[in-house]
């Protein structure tokens, strides 16, 4: 359960259905990652991941199935890259993204599996919500963002 912001529509407390990404929930996907990214994934990609092996793909729905969130990693050897992570603007916040997050730690825990992932340093609440995850930094790749050149921090959970 989550509170989402005053002034909202749903504003209040509202339960989250934690499940499987599907094909059909492109639409609110795709909405999403407009929102959220300055080069977002396309529906093909998503596609791409949703048929690959070793892909998670979880999206967080509240309960009357509007998609609110989403994860999308993959398992490569022994380790889960995390590939794509967004909230709507709207719930941003409100612990949408941690509990995705805490979803698929204990998934790699009860594998003994280690967790990685690139963010921007410029991205403040998310490099809040993986410290406070226990995310810790193990280096940089140069260049990484095609759409502004930023570096990336890559950060690990062992």
């Amino acid at each position: 359960m989550v509170q989402a912001p005053s002034g909202n529509a749903r504003s209040g407390h509202i339960d989250l259905v934690l499940r499987t990404m599907r094909e059909d929930d492109l639409p609110q996907l795709l909405a999403i990652e407009d929102e959220s990214f300055q080069t977002p994934w396309t529906a093909e990609a998503f596609r791409q991941e949703l048929q690959t092996p070793g892909a998670w793909a979880r999206v967080a729905a509240d309960g009357e199935g509007h998609l609110i969130g989403y994860l999308v990693c993959r398992l490569l050897f022994d380790v889960w890259h995390v590939l794509d992570l967004a909230v709507s603007p709207t719930y941003r916040g409100c612990g949408v993204a941690r509990l995705l997050l805490e979803e698929l730690l204990h998934v790699a825990a009860s594998s003994g599996d280690d967790v990685t992932l690139e963010v921007r340093p410029s991205n403040a609440a998310a490099l809040a919500l993986y410290r406070g995850l226990g995310f810790v930094e193990r280096g940089h790749r140069p260049g990484y963002y095609d759409d502004t050149q930023e570096d990336a921090l890559i950060m690990t959970l062992d």
